[in-house]
């Protein structure tokens, strides 16, 4: 795969090369994807967070807690054990 960089960003990509952090201009782009990656997914997880507590505060969320449970074998019991097949 080639890729073509802007002045600017081959003079960055060679900057970080000269720290001696980076062997190559392939390592430094590889890097770069990956801090990409990550912002990307931090966002996406940010959005679901924030979706989650709207919900929340809206009350659109079912707390699944032993009450909820215990009620859910009840029906369970109640719709399958009275009826069988």
């Amino acid at each position: 795969m080639n890729i073509s960089l802007t002045k600017d960003l081959e003079e960055y990509v060679s900057s970080q090369m000269q720290t001696g952090y980076y062997a190559s201009a392939s390592e430094v782009i590889r890097e770069a994807l990956r801090n990409q990656i990550k912002s990307y997914i931090s966002r996406q997880l940010d959005e679901c967070i924030t979706l989650g507590r709207q919900q929340v505060e809206g009350g659109k969320v079912t707390i699944a807690d032993d009450i909820y449970f215990d009620k859910a074998r009840e029906y369970v019991k109640g719709k399958y054990m009275s009826n069988p097949a």
